[in-house]
């Protein structure tokens, strides 16, 4: 299970099922698009 937290501390998204292929992937995409 993974968190992406913001700043202050909230919980932004919860990433529950992971494939340890593909995760990192996943949160930089996820993390890149919110700029």
């Amino acid at each position: 299970m993974t968190f992406i937290i913001d700043p202050m501390g909230k919980i932004e998204k919860i990433y529950e099922k992971v494939n340890v292929n593909t995760h990192a992937e996943k949160i930089l995409d996820d993390l890149l698009a919110k700029k």
